[in-house]
């Protein structure tokens, strides 16, 4: 009779980082967040490494911060044209992607000087 060690491991598959916010605060997410459910969320968030999936492409983002404001007031400057473009119309037109929770604030990877916004709802949590 020796030293016996039992593992187990639990696989999780990604999901949605919408999806883990309404579990994680155990409401539903069609309204925006309490500052307080805010707080907790960025918390949760920050430093982990969320997905972006398309057709034909997928790419790895480490969360920084979540914004302040909901998708549906940011915007930014699109580097080609110069134009002010908001991150609903741009999901919508390059992606064609119309988004279902634009009251929920974006996720914010890259770096302060050149951020990257990305909605949760295109983003996959990895556990």
């Amino acid at each position: 009779m020796g030293l016996s060690i039992n593992l187990v491991c639990a696989f999780y598959e990604p999901k949605l980082v919408t999806e883990f916010v309404g579990e994680f605060l155990h409401k539903d997410i069609s309204r925006p967040l309490s500052d307080q459910d805010h707080s907790k969320v960025k918390t949760t968030l920050r430093g982990v490494r969320v997905e972006v999936r398309r057709h034909d492409y997928m790419r790895h983002y480490k969360v920084h911060w979540l914004t302040v404001q909901p998708t549906k007031q940011l915007t930014f400057i699109v580097h080609d044209t110069r134009a002010t473009v908001s991150l609903l119309e741009y999901f919508r037109e390059k992606y064609n992607v119309n988004l279902r929770f634009p009251h929920l604030p974006a996720i914010q990877a890259g770096t302060n000087a050149k951020p990257i916004y990305l909605p949760m709802e295109v983003c996959c949590y990895n556990l």
